[in-house]
Order: C-alpha cells, then structure tokens, then sequence
C-alpha cells in the first residue's frame, strides 16, 4: 500500500523538476550558517516557511528515484552523493521563495482546495476507487509523521504550483514567432562542396624518396619522439621467412591426381639437389598464385599461422635448409626456410623509413590543401563559383543530399562543422552561392557552395508551427521562472529574508 501511495504522488514529480529549470548549480557553497540564520533544524527558512532536515532527505529521495528512473543501473546515489545534496537543496530554497512570494501577491490556497487535490489523487484510492482513509494516514504518518506536516506540504506545493502558473502566463510565444522557428527548422539546403585532406595524400601523389630521405633528415628527433609513442606497435612475435612451392590438390583428390602431383614435386625435388634456384623454379613451377611471382615467399609468419604440417616441417630446419615434400590440405609443398627472426622490439632505425614516408605524405598533404583552398578561396574573390574554380584546378566536386540545421552542424559528407552549416544557410543560390571561406572540418579543408535551398510547402509549415509554438513556449516559460527565481533568491539573501544553513544536513 505504501509503495503505491509512493507511486500515487509523483505526479508531483513534473512540478519539482520544472523549479529546478534543468540548470544546475551547486549551492552548498551558500550552505554556511548566516548570522541570525534558520532556526535550529531548520536548512531553509523564508518568513514563516521553514524547511527541515525530513523535507530535505524526502526531496533528495524524490531526486534520487527520478534519476534511477531514468538511467537505470548506471547511477549510483554514493557517486552521486554531492551533485543530489546540491540539486535537493536548490529545490528548497526555490519552493520557499515560490511560496513566500505567491503569499506576498496574495495568492492563497484553502483548506477544501487541499482536501479536494488528495481526494482525486489516485494513489489514495482502492481497487474501487474509493478513497483509502486507512492507508492514507498510515502513508502520510510513515513520510510526514503526521497529517499536519503533510497538509502543511499540501499548501506550500499547490502555492507553488499557482506561482510557477502565475511566471508562466509571461512566456507566451505569437504565432509569428512560432512560423519562423518551424521556418528555420524545416529549410534545407543542398550543397557543393570540395574537401582537400591534410594527412594524405592523392593515390598519384606520393612523396619522392628523395623527399622522403630529407623529411627522415630533417626530422629525426620528431621521428624518435613519435616512435617512442608508437613503442606497442613495434613488438614482435618469433616468426620464420619460408619460400614455397606449391602443387595444388583439390579438396577429395583422386588417386591420379595425387600420383600426378606427387611426381611433380619429387622431379622438382631433384632439381633442387641439383643446385637450381629455388626462387627461380617457384616462379616456373609454383602452382600457388598469389607467390608465384615473388618466388614462392611468404615473408615472415609466426608459426601459428602456418598450417601445422608446414609449421612441422619447418621446425627443424636452419636458415638456407629444405624440407622434403610436405602434404597440407592445400597439396604438395616443397619449403626452405630463409631466414629465423626472435621476438623482440622492432629498432628504430628499422621503421624509420616508414615513418618518414608517413610523415613526408603528412607534410606534403597539409601543404597542398593550403595551397588550393588558397587558390579556391582566390578565385571565388574574383567572381568565380566553387564550381568552375575547382573545374579549373582539376578538383572534384562533390554534392550532399538536402540538408538541414542541426546543434552540432553535422552534414552528410562533410563531418561536423557549426561554422559551415551556418554559412551554407546564409548563402543566396540567386545572389552569392560560393563564399571564399575555408573550414576546417576534421582533417579537411573544405569550401562549399550553395545549389539549391528548399523551403517546406505550406501544409508541412502549418502542421509544425503547433509543435514549434509549444516547443519554444516551453522554453521561454523554463527560462524566465529560473532567471525569475534566481534574481528573487540574491535580493533575498542580501536583505537577510532567506536563510540557507546546510551544516545541519551534513552526514545526513
């Protein structure tokens, strides 16, 4: 019956949160005793409206249950001891000076209005729907102590509730304003654009090796410093070079085809003892493809990457050694082990030609895309598009699909830009599409013009402006109530009506 009655009241919830505004501020700072401060016991007090320490833990509670509501196991009340003593005081010291307030511009709520409001709340009633007079006083003596307490809540919250109603009869929205948010909201535009990357290269434009060696050169300290960083990448498992030739079985070879292959490899067997190169029959008679060309090499594989047999059979071999002829599911192989190499840490100076090229690319990358958004940038001053500006430079153009304004300025294509987005819907596709501007969107340059700009019809138009008219009226009504409550609670503190004491809640 409690944990009904518990459920019963939340619809008190939706009040609670709209005076804290979704702005959060921390005011345990104005937690120290005032002089002449609250009563003792008291952590909030505003004329005759005390708030207790049972007041604050009932709200911390309330504050607690919504955000486990909401995140589910994800929030922890001990991690988030300090942000929830925080949240509950705001709310006190907010509901005092609603109450103490709406009292001041003669708002006043009667004793039938209270007995009304509890006797339609749901979670007083029965299966019936009578109301539960027994477990009423049982829930309200186990949360408030007594009836008083609670008829005393009863009254503050519904003076509340009439004040926050009173604030929000300021926040009303035209329907002039409504048409242009629903306006700004439904445009899109779509767009050209050209990026050029700052961190590589076009395929047909890789550095020089003569560059290359002067980046390595000119770089070398950079280079050690980003090798150190890099040190986990360098880390090798023991590996083995073989070089193989391969005559291939099927997956259910017939008895011929395996006498055939067999014979293959003993003749190649033969040649190999004859001293003829190795590399040299793989790329005659190696019926594996993707070697062949390279001589049977398969570079350095760690042994578990092999298949067993050949794993085996290389096992026992030293550098420049041949195996006989080994059977894998693949077929007949014939193996010499070129070269062992030991786990360990790659030297620097063995990937500092990698590093170099990456770097030399890196370089060369950034300098080309200031070069041409430079030249795009120049021509577009001149009078040209983005269009016949990238024609001239031999640049590729490309387009978006319709867009619209997004809070992160995300565009399909482009990457995520505020700046951008904001550009693109300034532009005219009559007047100026193209502007000079370049953006930086993640490792790109990139500049944009305007192709078309799409504005809704007006059956979509009316069916939002509602929506947009609620939206920003809602927004508008949260504002102005805690910018209202906020100026309210300094002109208090200063003249010493509001006192805040916190060190009563301290281990609570």
């Amino acid at each position: 019956m409690l944990e009904s009655f518990r459920k019963g009241q939340r619809w008190l919830t939706g009040l609670f949160v709209l005076l804290i505004g979704g702005v959060f501020v921390f005011f345990m700072g104005l937690g120290q005793p005032l002089q002449g401060g609250p009563s003792q016991g008291m952590v909030v007090e505003l004329g005759d409206i005390r708030m207790s320490v049972p007041d604050f833990l009932r709200v911390r509670e309330q504050q607690a249950e919504t955000y486990r509501d909401q995140l589910g196991d994800q929030f922890s009340s001990k991690v988030g001891r300090a942000f929830l003593d925080s949240q509950a005081l705001r709310v006190l010291v907010d509901r005092a000076i609603l109450a103490h307030d709406a009292r001041e511009l003669g708002l006043r709520v009667g004793k039938e209005e209270v007995q009304r409001v509890i006797a339609q709340s749901p979670g007083f009633r029965d299966e019936e729907g009578r109301f539960d007079s027994k477990g009423f006083n049982d829930w309200v003596e186990y949360t408030y102590g007594n009836q008083r307490n609670y008829l005393e809540f009863m009254r503050r919250a519904l003076l509340w509730q009439k004040m926050v109603q009173l604030l929000y009869a300021q926040g009303e929205v035209s329907p002039g304003e409504a048409r242009a948010a629903a306006l700004h909201r439904l445009q899109e535009v779509r767009l050209a654009f050209v990026a050029l990357d700052t961190e590589s290269l076009p395929a047909d434009e890789a550095p020089s090796d003569e560059a290359i060696a002067r980046y390595s050169t000119e770089n070398e300290e950079a280079l050690r410093a980003l090798y150190e960083e890099r040190i986990d990448r360098y880390q090798r498992e023991a590996a083995i070079r073989l070089r193989h030739i391969l005559f291939e079985l099927g997956p259910e070879p017939t008895p011929g085809e395996i006498e055939q292959a067999q014979a293959d490899a003993e003749r190649t067997l033969e040649r190999l003892e004859a001293d003829e190169d190795f590399a040299a029959l793989a790329q005659e008679l190696s019926e594996d493809v993707a070697t062949r060309e390279a001589g049977g090499d398969l570079g350095f594989l760690e042994p578990a990457a092999l298949a067993p047999e050949l794993a085996e059979a290389a096992e026992g071999l030293a550098p420049g050694e041949r195996s006989g002829i080994v059977r894998s599911d693949r077929g007949l192989h014939l193996l010499v082990l070129e070269e062992r190499r030991e786990a360990g840490t790659q030297a620097f100076d063995e990937v500092r030609d990698e590093l170099a090229r990456e770097g030399a690319e890196r370089a060369a990358a950034a300098e080309r895309a200031d070069r041409l958004s430079d030249e795009l940038a120049t021509a577009i001053r001149e009078g040209k598009s983005l269009e016949d500006a990238a024609r001239d430079l031999d640049l590729p153009l490309d387009r978006t699909g319709a867009v619209r304004r997004r809070p992160d300025g995300f565009v399909v294509g482009i990457g995520a830009s505020k700046d951008l987005l904001s550009t693109a819907f300034a532009l005219d596709p009559m007047g100026i599409p193209s502007v000079p501007d370049i953006f930086e969107v993640g490792s790109r340059l990139v500049l944009i013009q305007l192709v078309e700009r799409i504005e809704p019809d007006e059956d979509t138009l009316n069916d939002t402006i509602q929506q947009e008219q609620q939206r920003l009226a809602e927004a508008k009504r949260g504002a102005f109530v805690q910018s209202w409550i906020e100026s309210r609670r300094s002109a208090l503190v200063e003249s010493g009506a509001l006192r805040i004491d916190n060190s009563v809640i301290e281990g609570s």
